[in-house]
């Protein structure tokens, strides 16, 4: 089958590829053939899955989907823009650049200058806000862009200030099934984007059993640099939450917020309905093999960009498991043999 110079549809996506694996196994030759599986696997979603998702299809690794991604010469699509208004257009958001400069506009003229507000994301269903009122925490639910909750400090003017503070709350029923589809490397992958300092996993429920929770867990707090914040059920999450929004009233209380994002433009530059990039459909594929954290993946992009260089770089050397390990500074002999094993034909 020949590359297709379109844009990869999700609605034709598992034909297509289902098409390619057909190929490949017919061609493969050896005692194993690890198409077939992939073939099989794939057969069974009854959903489009899309390749920014494939990885997550069992028998299809990092080598397979890379291999599929080159044959439909896969563009990730971005959603149409939006209709003009007749009302006037808003004012474009300052540059990147920009985003993290103290507004030199904030003074301490009101006692106290700010109201600390948490923002629960309005895809939170679950969540006691009853019990957050009870202990004088102002509670708001919103859509965020990224994130279960964020702080923020609201000016006498109405300004509203992202504190340095992201928090994803998961159940350990939610985090296991997050691991198991797909979402939870996803998830890590954004988070890691951000220019916020503290990105917070609350893991809520009893002590770990499952290797693989205990195993996400640690990762989360060593590879990925992340606080993990355990649980024993709500009330306890709850407490958490009073003791984060005491200590940022008590910092506040008469100093200038500095070096933060407003919240519009938080949810403007973040928002997680975007569909990923190529670059980052890259950093996840590296992302499933063992080692490889969000940071590691995104130190591996900025060296190679896209996929299909990774792959030109093993070509024609005599020392493929060192390849990435001379390219990337950050990544150990051990890590550059296990992307070998997976990209290197």
């Amino acid at each position: 089958m020949g590359k297709s110079t379109k844009q990869t549809n999700k609605k034709r996506i598992n034909g297509d590829c289902i098409a390619l694996l057909k190929e490949w196994k017919k061609r493969s030759r050896g005692k194993h053939n690890p198409y077939a599986k992939a073939l099989s696997e794939l057969q069974k979603h009854k959903t489009e899955i899309g390749l920014d998702r494939i990885t997550s299809v069992r028998g299809i690794g990092p080598k397979i989907a890379a291999r599929l991604m080159k044959e439909l010469s896969y563009v990730p699509l971005r959603e149409s823009p939006p209709k003009q208004q007749l009302s006037p257009p808003s004012p474009a958001p300052p540059p990147p650049e920009m985003l993290h400069q103290w507004d030199a506009s904030i003074t301490n003229e009101s006692e106290p200058p700010y109201e600390i507000i948490l923002i629960v994301d309005s895809r939170e269903k679950d969540f006691p806000i009853g019990q957050l009122h009870g202990r004088n925490i102002r509670v708001e639910i919103r859509q965020i862009a990224l994130g279960d909750m964020v702080f923020i400090a609201k000016s006498a003017d109405g300004r509203e200030f992202v504190l340095d503070i992201v928090i994803e709350r998961k159940t350990i029923n939610d985090l296991d099934i997050s691991i198991i589809d797909g979402r939870y490397k996803e998830q890590k992958y954004r988070l890691h984007k951000l220019e916020i300092s503290t990105i917070v996993y609350i893991v809520e429920g009893p002590a770990l059993k499952n290797e693989r929770l205990k195993t996400a867990v640690t990762t989360l707090q060593i590879f990925d640099h992340f606080h993990v914040q355990r649980s024993a059920n709500i009330d306890d999450t709850i407490d958490y939450l009073a003791t984060l929004h005491a200590n940022f009233v008590s910092q506040y209380r008469l100093s200038p917020v500095r070096g933060a994002m407003t919240m519009d433009i938080y949810n403007a530059t973040l928002d997680k309905s975007e569909t990923l990039t190529s670059n980052d459909i890259f950093c996840l594929m590296l992302m499933t093999i063992p080692g490889v954290s969000a940071l590691k993946a995104s130190h591996i992009a900025n060296v190679y960009g896209s996929v299909s260089a990774l792959l030109s770089a093993f070509e024609g050397q005599n020392s493929k498991e060192l390849t990435v390990y001379n390219s990337v500074p950050e990544i150990t002999k051990l890590i550059s043999k296990r992307i070998c094993e997976s990209f290197a034909v």
